[in-house]
Formats: structure tokens, C-alpha cells, sequence
């Protein structure tokens, strides 16, 4: 789940760049059709580029692979108790429920325009299938189906607009928007691609309509009464929000050609966005099996780059979740029965939160243990250190076929009552 935030947040950076240059040098042009494929590719692109991975000739440092933290609590008759506090269960918990209601608010919507399906009567325009909505003005398309409102006296204008929305999938893109608001729920910019992509399409479709009948085109969408729902994903004829700005762009003058030159400076800005967010990794990374082999005894991997982590006697886990599970379950009771609290730490009241770090070796040991914690904590440090050196030895983490090194991160918290 963090890694999926960090992934999340370097899709913000990227799309913040995007939106900047769209901001910036496109927003006010009147190639509608390339900033409608710009703000798609673009959104897109942002998704891509965070997973792509680049060689570099630095070396960076690896990460390590941070377990729940562990707090130890004891009283005066030396009585103690372990807790468990897992940053990735909460996170887990919290994005379950921001998805859930992200999901349960399209299926709202969805309701709504089956509502309007079922009460609606089927009429044909031209051969085109339209649905009449009882009693309203509204008038708008979602997928192959097209919306009208039985009070709505400009049927035609209305259809023409939506025929063309529906052949150029425009709702497609605003449902793909939707879905991505679901799994991405914290993600405001989502919501901004979307409110665009709108906008571009309106704009867009104002631009081939108008051409056949100008002036009754603009009488349409001034002297409505406007009734609108607003389901994100439709295309609504009618938009409140929206009329003024499609006037005004409808009046601009058509962008010069020599304006398409901006579009090159897309290349750049995919240049930076691939450069600053896409994972890196050293050039002298394994390329042959020899290779494999000389640098398995010297070099600590990233836990996300090996087939398997480590693991304690005993938990045979079928993926590295349900084995880092495991570990956690197990570091959880190697303490518990192996824990003493220092008594002079005890009896001065010495508390606080100890990180840990260690690698196990490729042959399973505890090698390169590290602590660190607040000042007055040096007997904290060493029961620390201590509970660690005792763990057993694991089975070590494999990479193609290789046991190689893995660091990890254990944070400690003592405290007393």
C-alpha cells in the first residue's frame, strides 16, 4: 500500500507538469481534437512513466523493507505486552473506504441514468434512436445512448450536438476518468483531466456544429431553461458551467497553424517527467548469470526487485505479501519470548522509540545491525540490538535462482506504565 502511495504521488508530480503546460500554452487554442488526445495521453503517460525503469551510471542507495512497528510495554511487576502497529493496515483500511465510496457514488449516478432510461419513451430522429425524458429540458449522451428532454423545442440542433459527441466517444473518456477516480480517490487531479476533457469536448463539438447553423445554434443555447443533472461522464448539451466559456470560444478567432508548434514542446516535458519519477537503477545491474553470481555476495538488493524475501523457518508463503505476513507474526513472538526490559532504564523511567536496521546475509544470518533512538537511550539501543542478533537464522531472499542480500527496518517503541 505505500508503495503504492509513492507511486500515486509521483503520478501528482507528473500530471502537475502536464496541466502546467496545458495551462500555460494549449488551454486557449482551437485545436480541440489534439488537446482532447494531449489531456488523455497525457493522464495516461502519468500512470506509464512512474513504473518505467532507466539505467544511470550513479549508484543509489537501497531501500530497506520496513516491518510494523513493534511497542513494548511493561509494567511494575515486570509484565509486559506487544503491540503491533501496521502503518500499511491503516493505510489499507482508509483507501478501502475512500474507494468504496468513490464506487458507490458512480453507481449513483449509473442509477440515475437507468432511471431516466426506463422512464423515458424511444423516439426516431433521422434514424437515430432518442430518448425523451418526461417533463425536463435536459439533454445529453452517455455511451450510444442519446437524451433528450420531451420540453425541449430545438430537437434537432440538440441531436446533431450529442450525434456527434456519441461517434467520437466522448463518454468513454469521461467514464475511463471515472474509474481512475475510484482507484485514485485522494487524487484531486483526476478530477481537473476530467472538468478539461469536458470542456474540451464541448468545444470541440460547438466547432463542427456551429459550421451548418450558426445562428440558431447560439439561440439554442442561450434561450434554454436550463434543468441538468450532473452525471461527470455525460456530455451535457446544456452545462450551466460551461455556456459562457463555450460562447466565448466559439467567437475566438481559429489558432494559426504555426500555433502547432507548441505541441512540441510535449517531448521535453515527457523528457523531465521520465527523468524525475521513473524508477532508476545502476548500469552494472545484472546482466549475466556470472555477473549474478559475483554480486549476490556484495551487494544489498531492494526488496522489491527479488523474486523472494526472506523468510523464518516455517512460513511457507506462496507470494512475498503473505510471506512478509508471516515475518511479522514471527518477529512479533521471537520477542515476546525473548524480551527484558534493561532495569536501569526502568528504573530511570527511559523510554522511546528505537529503529533498527539489519540485513540478512545470503546464507540466512543477522549481519550489519544498526540502531538508532532519542538521547539517554544506549540500554534501549542494546536490548534492541540484542533481540535482534538472538533471531534465528532465515531462509534468505532469492533472485533468480541466487540467494542475495534484503535490509530491513524495525522500529521498536518501549514503553512503561
Amino acid at each position: 500500500m505505500i508503495d503504492f502511495i509513492f507511486y500515486t504521488i509521483k503520478t501528482i508530480g507528473i500530471q502537475m507538469l502536464f496541466l502546467s503546460f496545458y495551462y500555460i500554452l494549449l488551454k486557449k487554442e482551437t485545436f480541440f481534437t489534439l488537446n482532447r488526445f494531449y489531456l488523455l495521453g497525457s493522464f495516461f503517460l502519468s500512470l506509464i512513466i512512474p513504473v518505467l525503469t532507466i539505467n544511470v551510471s550513479q549508484k543509489f542507495e537501497t531501500p530497506f523493507l520496513q516491518l510494523q512497528e513493534i511497542i513494548i510495554s511493561t509494567n511494575d511487576k515486570n509484565e509486559f505486552t506487544i503491540q503491533s502497529f501496521s502503518v500499511e493496515k491503516t493505510l489499507k483500511i482508509l483507501y478501502s473506504a475512500g474507494a468504496f465510496l468513490a464506487c458507490l457514488l458512480l453507481t449513483i449516478k449509473l442509477q440515475k441514468i437507468y432511471k431516466h432510461l426506463k422512464n423515458s419513451t424511444v423516439e426516431y430522429h433521422n434514424q437515430t434512436k432518442v430518448y425523451r425524458i418526461k417533463n425536463s429540458n435536459q439533454a445529453f449522451s452517455f455511451l450510444n445512448y442519446i437524451f433528450v428532454g420531451q420540453n425541449n423545442p430545438d430537437v434537432e440542433i440538440v441531436l446533431q450536438h450529442e450525434l456527434f459527441h456519441k461517434r467520437n466517444l466522448h463518454s468513454a473518456d469521461l467514464i475511463l476518468l471515472e474509474i481512475c477516480k475510484i482507484v485514485f480517490w485522494f487524487n484531486p487531479l483526476v478530477h481537473v483531466f476530467q472538468k478539461l476533457l469536458t470542456e474540451t469536448h464541448e468545444f470541440e463539438t460547438d466547432s463542427k456544429i456551429v459550421k451548418t447553423n450558426k445562428s440558431d445554434y447560439y439561440k439554442s443555447i442561450i434561450n434554454q431553461v436550463f434543468e441538468i443533472e450532473n452525471f461527470a461522464f455525460t456530455n451535457n448539451f446544456f452545462n450551466q458551467s460551461l455556456i459562457k466559456k463555450r460562447i466565448v470560444m466559439l467567437q475566438k478567432s481559429k489558432s494559426k497553424r504555426i500555433e502547432l508548434v507548441k505541441y512540441l514542446f510535449i517531448i521535453p516535458i515527457i523528457t523531465t517527467s521520465i527523468l524525475l519519477f521513473s524508477n532508476c537503477t545502476s548500469e552494472d545491474k545484472r546482466e549475466t548469470p556470472n555477473q549474478v553470481t559475483k554480486e549476490t555476495g556484495t551487494e544489498t538488493f531492494s526488496f522489491t526487485t527479488v523474486d523472494k524475501i526472506p523468510q523464518f523457518e516455517g512460513c511457507e508463503a506462496a507470494t512475498n505479501e503473505e510471506a512478509l505476513a508471516c515475518f511479522n507474526e514471527k518477529m512479533m513472538q521471537h520477542i515476546k519470548e525473548n524480551f527484558t526490559y534493561p532495569e536501569e532504564a526502568a528504573e530511570k523511567n527511559i523510554t522511546g522509540r528505537i529503529a533498527v536496521q539489519f540485513v540478512i546475509d545470503i546464507d540466512g544470518s543477522i549481519v550489519n545491525i544498526e540502531t538508532k533512538g532519542p538521547e539517554n537511550s544506549s540500554q534501549l539501543q542494546a536490548e534492541a540490538k540484542r533481540i535482534v542478533e538472538s533471531l534465528p537464522k532465515f531462509k534468505p531472499a532469492i533472485l533468480n535462482g541466487k540467494p542475495v542480500k534484503i535490509k530491513y527496518g524495525l522500529p521498536i517503541t518501549f514503553k512503561l506504565q
